[in-house]
């Protein structure tokens, strides 16, 4: 029985000792670090056994770098084929990132080793890399033609009917997240052509043209027409466009030169045109019940486009028209160009009160004569070179539901009349 006991006992002594010396054997398997590429890695088909990290990185550079510059990059966007030559955005290959991938995929310790067969196998696609400024520009090419830029609403007036266009949103291109999906496509050795679709696609991002107004306006409650003596180029249409739309809260100001940048205007065709807006702008505030003026300069002089008293004009130190919006509701401004007129228009989301602006002259004060010397008129011959314009006061009202007030008088100089003599013969003599 003892005999039993000690053969049981050797027994178990030599197995343990059988495991702790496969234990430590795999211990120390595990703690030598493969220094070169021991199993079957290729790279198309190029085969990395046996080589360094850093010389199959150089190996898989070479092979794909003749590769490349005979490649193109293919993407097909709705239907639409689109090439850009790898040479065109230098693609190449990532050595460092290269290595941190082979790193990944070889067995890095003798223990894993033992557990991978050496005759597979196992294919690896290189780190690719490319000059992404160049490639935005070769995507801008191709992609401009996709984009579309969004319109924004727009109230406008027709036939004395106030119509409403929401907004429609536009579409522009992430090129950001389009160089992630070629740089992803690029690494995937994808062969078929990368396929972006224009309408579904998150790289072809929704772009509004801004938020919509607050509220919703559906009352025209004034307008102006002032007539232009010329044919409105682009520049001044373009001026008044921009106060197309320009919506102001109960209790702002309605200041013009918040909207137009007044040096734009320089010659005097143009300062003439700019008074000429704004006027319009000033007409189409003050017939509505609860403006108030907070700025506005008169002409020294009668205007020839509009009525002595209702015009604005910008000149002398800090010229500007300023109103103020006392309604208690929102006001926009819309503009229209017909011929060579352009109407002002001012709409609200609610009734306001407006009315008809009438202008009465007084106390008229006759021109006074200048009179200057002609030689080349007879001696007896008088010439009227200019008639005169005689001052007045000008009182101008509002009539609102057969209410009229008065708003304020405006003064106007008398324009001299000139008149033009021959010198008158000498009749005295001796005697």
């Amino acid at each position: 029985m003892i005999k039993v006991m000690k053969k049981f006992i050797w027994i178990f002594v030599i197995t343990a000792q059988i495991l702790s010396g496969t234990a430590l054997g795999m211990i120390y398997l595990s703690a030598i670090e493969i220094g070169s590429i021991s199993a079957n890695i290729t790279a198309d088909g190029l085969s990395l056994k046996d080589m360094t990290y850093i010389e199959a990185a150089e190996a898989i550079d070479g092979h794909f770098s003749e590769q490349f510059k005979n490649s193109k990059l293919t993407i097909e966007v709705g239907g639409q084929i689109f090439s850009i030559p790898y040479s065109d955005f230098d693609v190449s290959i990532d050595r460092n990132k290269t290595i941190e991938e082979l790193k990944k995929v070889v067995p890095n310790d003798g223990i894993s080793m033992l557990f991978l067969s050496p005759a597979k196998e196992v294919a690896f696609n290189p780190v690719i890399t490319f000059n992404s400024g160049k490639l935005q520009r070769e995507c801008e090419s191709i992609f401009s033609q996709f984009v579309q830029e969004p319109i924004p609403e727009k109230y406008s007036v027709e036939d004395s009917a106030l119509l409403y266009f929401p907004q429609v949103p536009g579409k522009k291109v992430d090129y950001s997240l389009l160089e992630n999906e070629i740089l992803n496509y690029l690494n995937s050795f994808a062969g078929d052509p990368l396929k972006i679709d224009p309408e579904n696609s998150p790289i072809f991002a929704e772009v509004t043209s801004g938020e919509s107004k607050e509220e919703n306006f559906t009352i025209i409650v004034s307008k102006a027409e002032i007539p232009f003596d010329i044919e409105l180029t682009d520049k001044l249409a373009k001026n008044i466009e921009k106060l197309n739309g320009a919506v102001f809260k109960n209790g702002e100001d309605i200041a013009l030169g918040s909207i137009l940048d007044f040096s734009q205007f320089s010659d005097n065709i143009e300062k003439d045109a700019l008074n000429r807006i704004a006027s319009g702008v000033y007409q189409s505030l003050l017939s509505i019940e609860g403006i108030k003026t907070v700025k506005r300069i008169p002409s020294r002089q009668p205007v020839s486009f509009t009525e002595a008293g209702l015009e604005a004009v910008i000149e002398g130190e800090n010229p500007d028209l300023v109103m103020k919006n006392e309604t208690n509701a929102s006001l926009m401004l819309l503009t229209k160009i017909e011929d060579k007129a352009a109407t002002f228009f001012v709409i609200s989301p609610k009734e306001l009160k407006s009315g008809i602006l009438i202008v009465q002259k007084t106390d008229e004060l006759p021109p006074p004569v200048i009179t200057s010397v002609n030689n080349n008129l007879p001696g007896n011959k008088t010439k009227v070179v200019s008639e005169g314009v005689p001052g007045f006061t000008a009182s101008v009202s509002r009539i609102i539901d057969n209410d009229r007030v008065e708003l304020y008088r405006d003064k106007y100089d008398p324009i001299s009349r000139v008149i033009e003599t021959g010198i008158k013969p000498d009749i005295s003599g001796d005697k």
